[in-house]
């Protein structure tokens, strides 16, 4: 398996290829003019059978509607999302980025998870961060989105929808058989700093 990481601002979109499959996690931030660059680079877009949106936030979505429009790519979001990427608002849900909020342009999803993937493809959804928050583990690797978040270390992200959840998400995540986190902000790591993470978080 190859994995590739396209940045987009401070959010990490991942490229997975494997098995003959080419499939991409998340799509950057709207206002990233080099994100379609970055890609283009990488790989040709055509070949990219699915596009998995682990949620609704804008530093995910941007360039969706973008690779439904031009390339055919078909995107994938957890029903629970949806409110947060559909037509007809403009700005349904501006996540913060520092001093500013960025916009993204709506969009209708292809097909709501668990329906699109590919058989060697799993959701393991992980409400909390939003309701349709959702990883994705391919073989033994886990893109987990926005459930963990990795830069000095393994930890909770700041902000969720819902702490609990977010919280309970992480510690189900932990259990899982993989041996690579690879999340949407900071570095991957091994899933043993995970399961160090959630014993710590179990303890508090």
């Amino acid at each position: 398996m190859r994995i590739h990481r396209i940045r987009s601002g401070m959010t990490n979109c991942w490229l997975i290829q494997w098995s003959g499959r080419t499939l991409l996690v998340d799509a950057g931030i709207a206002w990233d003019r080099r994100f379609l660059g970055h890609l283009q680079r990488t790989v040709d877009p055509h070949m990219i059978e699915l596009l998995f949106l682990t949620h609704g936030h804008t530093d995910h979505i941007g360039h969706a509607a973008a690779l439904q429009e031009y390339y055919g790519i078909p995107a994938a979001l957890h029903p629970a999302d949806l409110a947060l990427v559909m037509p007809p608002a403009p700005d349904i849900r501006a996540v913060r980025s520092g001093r500013k909020k960025e916009k993204h342009v709506p969009f209708s999803p292809a097909f709501l998870v668990p329906d699109g993937l590919p058989p060697s493809a799993t959701p393991i959804p992980c409400p909390g961060h939003t309701a349709g928050s959702c990883a994705l583990l391919v073989e033994d690797c886990l893109f987990a989105g926005d459930a963990v978040m990795s830069f000095l270390h393994p930890a909770l992200l700041g902000y969720s929808e819902n702490p609990q959840a977010a919280r309970d998400s992480l510690l189900r995540l932990a259990r899982l058989d993989c041996s690579m986190i690879y999340p949407a902000h900071g570095r991957p790591f091994p899933m043993e700093r995970l399961r160090y993470l959630a014993d710590k978080i179990q303890r508090s």
